[in-house]
């Protein structure tokens, strides 16, 4: 294959999971009241529901969200516990969590992920207060988990 076929792939790639991650290219924003989340539903022929929580107020995930919600990203959040009830009204339909720059976070109880049978991914960055992780919090059954 030649060379720039290969570049225009990644290219192409690179597009893709910006708006995969990001959430507002290619994607309609749903009105909604919440003060601290933006949610999006993607226009391509799978509608797919994906919130973005980034405020320095919100301490715990919203249960208000558009079900059934697809993507959650929260970030820069006071958060400082997550219990094993903090994503029950999304658990049957969430594929991807993203929790990034949680400076308060310190526990996340074990059942947490307990039947969400549908997650890909788990991203957990930036929670330096979150000093131990339990050994069996992880131990859950998820079919689909590519990246944790």
């Amino acid at each position: 294959m030649p060379p720039k076929y290969i570049v225009t792939g990644v290219i192409a790639l690179v597009l893709i999971s910006a708006d995969y991650l990001c959430g507002s290219v290619g994607s309609v924003e749903i009105p909604m009241a919440h003060k601290f989340c933006k949610c999006f539903n993607n226009t391509n022929d799978i509608e797919l529901v994906k919130c973005q929580c980034v405020h320095s107020e919100l301490e715990k995930i919203p249960n208000d969200l558009p079900t059934p919600l697809h993507v959650l990203m929260i970030a820069k959040a006071a958060i400082e516990n997550l219990t094993k009830d903090s994503f029950k009204n999304y658990k049957k339909s969430l594929t991807d969590i993203s929790l990034r720059d949680l400076k308060n976070l310190a526990y996340i109880e074990n059942g947490i992920f307990d039947e969400m049978d549908q997650l890909l991914t788990i991203v957990i960055r930036t929670a330096p207060n979150l000093k131990v992780i339990s050994p069996t919090l992880f131990n859950v059954y998820l079919p689909k988990l590519k990246i944790l």
